[in-house]
């Protein structure tokens, strides 16, 4: 994709941000770019499916585009001048690392990272996709709860009216919801509102990241489905904070 449009657009481009979701059995794969975040509600945790390409928050960005030959720092009203808003790579100005189009950036790349949750069968799970419009407003933690007893489409609509509630119309705001069902609540005419209302069985998730050295679903699971002893290159299975502390313009 990076490619392609360097070849067929090598003029500068505008910013785009980006993540998609896939589910192959019972294990979701979710890949991004920029400062959309994926969020896995297991019902009784939400975890982080999604990777920081913020600068301001993610000092592994700050260090790549460094390496690359970029320069971060925030923006200046004039050469030498105090630097205000968020951390940005230059040359572009950008505040994020990863996005699709910016080619006037040549650090900023397209090359999304991905991370992958299996749901054990007979248990539910609510992946929620959003772009910063609704995190930057709404942590995740909250917007899980405040929707987990409605069906996805009510769910992704009450979020958005949320999202403007906390901060008006100053950004967009897209939102995606996805429920895995159990088994036995998968039949069109039975589907409950919610993924847990379906009395799917408890389950601990594990969020992996498949780009670590020998990490991947399987590696980490037993064969119950439950987290192996040794668990290399999880994220962290806790409660998940915001992707941004606070609002910053894009």
């Amino acid at each position: 994709c990076a490619g392609g449009v360097r070849r067929t657009r090598p003029e500068r481009g505008s910013c785009e941000w980006g993540w998609e979701a896939f589910e192959g059995g019972t294990t979701l794969s979710v890949c991004n770019v920029g400062d959309s975040h994926a969020f896995l509600d297991s019902g009784s945790a939400v975890l982080a499916c999604s990777a920081d390409h913020r600068l301001d928050t993610s000092a592994r960005e700050r260090e790549r585009v460094r390496r690359e030959g970029g320069a971060v720092g925030r923006s200046s009203l004039e050469e030498g001048g105090k630097g205000v808003g968020p951390l940005r790579a230059w040359p572009g100005g950008l505040a994020m690392s990863r996005t699709v189009g910016d080619l006037c950036a040549p650090q900023v790349i397209a090359q999304p990272e991905c991370r992958q949750v299996w749901v054990p069968p007979g248990c539910a799970a609510r992946l929620i996709l959003a772009s910063d419009g609704l995190w930057d407003g709404v942590a995740p933690k909250v917007a899980a709860k405040l929707v987990r007893a409605k069906g996805a489409p009510s769910a992704a609509a009450a979020l958005v009216q949320a999202a403007k509630k906390a901060r008006g119309m100053r950004d967009d705001i897209t939102v995606v919801v996805l429920d895995v069902l159990p088994e036995a609540a998968t039949d069109a005419d039975a589907k409950p509102a919610s993924p847990f209302a379906g009395g799917g069985l408890p389950w601990r998730a594990v969020v992996v990241d498949p780009d670590s050295p020998g990490a991947s679903v399987s590696s980490v699971l037993g064969a119950n489905g439950q987290p192996a002893a040794q668990v290399p290159a999880q994220v962290p299975a806790q409660e998940a904070p915001p992707p941004g502390a606070r609002a910053r313009p894009s």
